[in-house]
């Protein structure tokens, strides 16, 4: 379904470039024709937070302060690839521009993240004596 070839490079590793073959092609037309489901969240910090009302507040503060750090690294690194995008988004292709939309929406991922964690830090802090 993939073809690879491998690309020499001077003081890097040497990459591979891959290509979909026509077999793929026909492939990845069938599964876009079928509906999508939205994916089953399996997130450990959820379940971690659903059960913080029967540990210390500091164990859950520290795990969500984390977590908000993780998620505003991921934001900045997303950011920045907007701002390239935002540069040329009139001469985006269309394959450019659906990368794009895909980016948007990872970056509205990570705000919502980052939003949760701030008002969960503000209830379990508020746990604190």
């Amino acid at each position: 379904m993939l073809n690879s070839e491998i690309i020499l490079q001077k003081g890097r590793p040497n990459k591979k470039l891959y290509s979909i073959t026509e077999e793929g092609k026909m492939e990845l037309q069938e599964w876009m024709n079928q509906k999508s489901e939205p994916a089953v969240m399996r997130e450990d910090l959820l379940v971690k937070v659903r059960a913080g009302g029967l540990v210390n507040p500091d164990i859950i503060v520290q795990e969500l302060t984390h977590r908000r750090q993780v998620h505003k690294e991921n934001l900045t690194r997303y950011q920045q690839k907007e701002k390239d995008y935002l540069k040329k988004i009139d001469s985006l292709t269309p394959s450019d521009y659906c990368l794009y939309l895909t980016l948007k929406r990872g970056i509205g991922f990570q705000n919502q993240w980052i939003e949760w964690c701030d008002e969960a830090l503000e209830y379990f802090n508020g746990l604190k004596p």
